[in-house]
């Protein structure tokens, strides 16, 4: 099966204005080129604005923004009544929070808590969600079912990840300072964690899409997101000062990859077949890992950098297998 979006905003006629006419199908790849490029950049964004004021700090106000403007863009320009907004049936809105809202948290803080050498391999290991979406729709989703070229997606998934993260989990379980491993250890499990609370998200979405569409799921989930980092800088006291560049990462982020890009992808399924789409979303693993190496020389916390043939061998490797999990 092809997962027809990673998230719901809504379902609408209305056009961003276009300077020149085109076919449907030609308008939906150009959004769609646009919104992953944006999503390509989210990474190495975090890792890069996070690394400067935290991840919590971070969260707290790119999410507060997106989540703002994208209410601001299904109510005024999409004709959304603000109850299908903050107001979504219970098991629409425990969703929202135990796998959009948890994915957030756990996935922008374990690029920031990763050491240099982990970053890119964290990474890598969010990109299990195509292949687990598909995975979880298979037992989810009625009509779908597993097949050996979906096992062997998730074999290939699997090993690209392991294949990313070979030196930093050397560097872990051959450090001989104990005090340094739990916290070497958790960039990996919530990168591990939000592959599988997204592709749980995306399968959930397939499963209820006959309904789930009438209602927003990213704007509550950005500021519910919002409001629990907030909560966190309030309690442990943490606030960082944001010179120029922080400011600039923040907003882009906020505007960019949350706000703008996810929109502009629904749009674009309303236009082109979702398969196409798909297979243009592929390439983002290669992409985002891209991004990621080009900001590592830039990075505080050390020298130490990721093994650049064997992780941009990992990234092809996941990209075939989000290829080969597609029907």
């Amino acid at each position: 099966m092809t997962i027809a979006s990673p998230i719901v905003i809504c379902h609408s006629s209305f056009s961003p204005l276009l300077f020149f006419p085109m076919p449907q199908h030609k308008q939906g790849v150009i959004l769609a080129s646009i919104a992953l490029l944006l999503w390509s950049t989210s990474s190495a964004t975090t890792v890069f604005t996070g690394d400067r004021i935290g991840g919590w700090q971070f969260l707290a106000i790119a999410t507060f923004i997106a989540g703002i403007l994208q209410v601001a863009a299904c109510s005024l320009h999409l004709k959304m009544p603000l109850k299908n907004i903050f107001a979504p049936p219970p098991k629409l809105l425990i969703l929202i929070l135990f796998t959009f809202t948890l994915y957030m948290l756990v996935y922008t803080n374990g690029l920031v808590l990763a050491a240099k050498s982990q970053k890119v391999g964290v990474n890598l290991l969010n990109f299990l969600w195509p292949t687990l979406t598909v995975v979880f729709a298979a037992v989810l989703v009625p009509g779908s079912k597993m097949s050996k070229r979906l096992i062997l997606a998730l074999i290939v998934a699997f090993a690209g990840v392991l294949l990313a993260n070979f030196q930093g989990l050397h560097e872990l379980f051959t450090d001989t300072n104990s005090d340094n491993k739990h916290l070497s250890l958790l960039p990996y499990l919530f990168g591990l964690m939000a592959g599988i609370t997204w592709g749980a998200y995306s399968a959930f979405l397939a499963r209820w899409k006959d309904w789930a569409g009438q209602y927003a799921t990213s704007p509550l989930g950005f500021l519910l997101t919002s409001a629990i980092a907030f909560a966190i800088c309030l309690s442990t006291g943490t606030w960082n000062h944001m010179d120029t560049i922080s400011w600039i990462g923040v907003l882009y982020m906020a505007v960019g990859p949350q706000a703008a890009a996810y929109l502009l992808w629904e749009l674009a399924l309303n236009r082109a077949p979702a398969r196409t789409l798909g297979l243009l979303a592929s390439g983002n693993t290669v992409a985002s890992t891209a991004w990621i190496f080009a900001i590592t020389p830039f990075l505080q916390g050390g020298s130490s950098h990721p093994n650049y043939l064997h992780t941009a061998l990992a990234a092809i490797l996941i990209t075939v297998a989000i290829i080969l999990g597609r029907e």
